[in-house]
């Protein structure tokens, strides 16, 4: 059985909120996305620059037994975010970007 109508207003409730903010993604240059790793109990950031094509991992405590994990998390994000660009119609393109560590600072 097919019924037709309008969705549950839930729906069309958080297809508002998302189109708010997705319309600003366009003019964004730079996406912040706090990641958690929570073997440690640790977060870093994942930083996507739409302006200079490049995605930069903060991380102030980097572990050698942790890196690789949170390396392919960050890609699994960036991978979600791609997909997310595309359901929206969004023009960005991030998986050509490069993708590094940021580099140590002393502190």
């Amino acid at each position: 059985m097919i019924l037709c109508g309008s969705p549950h207003p839930f729906f069309d409730r958080k297809t508002s909120i998302v189109s708010k903010y997705i319309s600003e993604l366009d003019d964004c240059e730079k996406l912040f996305i706090p990641m958690h790793d929570e073997c440690p109990g640790h977060w870093y950031l994942c930083v996507i620059d739409f302006k200079n094509s490049h995605i930069q991992i903060l991380d102030s405590l980097r572990s050698k037994n942790r890196d690789k994990f949170r390396f392919q998390s960050v890609k699994t994000v960036v991978e979600f975010c791609q997909t997310f660009f595309k359901l929206y119609d969004i023009g960005k393109d991030v998986f050509q970007f490069s993708i590094d560590w940021a580099p140590s600072i002393p502190t």
